[in-house]
């Protein structure tokens, strides 16, 4: 299992499983919505993803037709 957290400890989560296919990407949306040269991302079964605390401070929205990014509103 994976825990992790926001940095200010806001929004918490788990995962159930191991995730699959890290890579980091260098795309334009992955660099403006890190703020850096590239982000690391992976793949998690949704079922296998859990809010612990949060999820009312976060908003999302489509950043291409199959994915959704979530930010803190």
């Amino acid at each position: 299992m994976y825990t992790g957290h926001c940095l200010c400890n806001t929004v918490q989560f788990e995962i159930h499983e191991g995730i699959r296919n890290i890579v980091c990407c260098h795309c334009s949306l992955c660099r403006r919505a890190q703020g850096s040269v590239f982000a690391t991302n992976g793949i998690v079964k949704a079922e296998a993803f859990k809010l612990i605390a949060g999820e009312d401070n976060l908003t999302g929205y489509a950043s291409s037709p199959s994915q959704t990014r979530m930010v803190l509103s």
